[in-house]
């Protein structure tokens, strides 16, 4: 890694920060419509070489100094038995989480198999992304992928997210190992930087975050 990105998170002060964008490469871009018109939002995450044209676009477009692997946070939920589909109007899984459903799921070991497609995409786009530019990876945290798991969304009261702590310690024994080993596959396949996106523990109450 090299270039601003890497001497901002060395703590250099600079004069003009890193710039990269959340959801930066996306349907604002022609270039992505036209990868659209052409292959589903899921072919463009799983196969390598489309990957990797999606996360350059950006860079190439508006030379952005970060990269970020155009990918998805709940391929994780997929790997562990969740049903997934892309569709008008986003993610969908096809049933919520359950006792005997967080029983039946996969052990890492069997579930990491299902995530190897994002190893691949990193190294693709690793070999696509100019050296001097910081290649990010991503994984969703476990809050947010679990209030996915019960919800189906992280929109609204979230209510019966927020009322199933044990539900909560019961996915996440299973779901923080396979981050971890999801985290290892991206670095191995070229990130410089792995982000975890817990983007709805904004929703926590302040002592329900602390506790979790």
């Amino acid at each position: 890694m090299s270039g601003r990105f890497r001497r901002a998170l060395s703590g250099e002060a600079l004069a003009t920060p890193p710039i990269w964008l959340m959801r930066q490469a996306g349907r604002y871009q022609r270039s992505y419509q036209a990868l659209r018109a052409k292959h589903s939002f899921e072919a463009l995450c799983r196969e390598p070489e489309l990957a990797a044209a999606a996360t350059l676009a950006p860079i190439r477009e508006f030379d952005f100094d970060a990269a970020i692997l155009f990918s998805d946070l709940l391929f994780p939920l997929q790997a562990l038995g969740f049903g997934l589909s892309y569709a008008t109007g986003g993610p969908k899984l096809d049933q919520t989480l359950t006792p005997a459903l967080c029983q039946g799921l996969r052990s890492t070991d069997d579930a990491l198999p299902h995530l190897l497609f994002q190893r691949d995409a990193m190294a693709a786009a690793r070999a696509a992304v100019p050296a001097d530019r910081t290649l990010l990876g991503f994984v969703g945290g476990p809050w947010t992928l679990f209030v996915y798991a019960m919800e189906g969304t992280h929109a609204g009261a979230l209510a019966r997210s927020k009322s199933g702590e044990g539900m909560y310690a019961s996915l996440a024994a299973r779901l923080v190992p396979l981050l971890i080993e999801n985290i290892r596959l991206q670095l191995a396949g070229g990130a410089d930087v792995v982000m975890i996106l817990d983007t709805a523990g904004g929703e926590l109450p302040p002592a329900m975050f602390r506790r979790l």
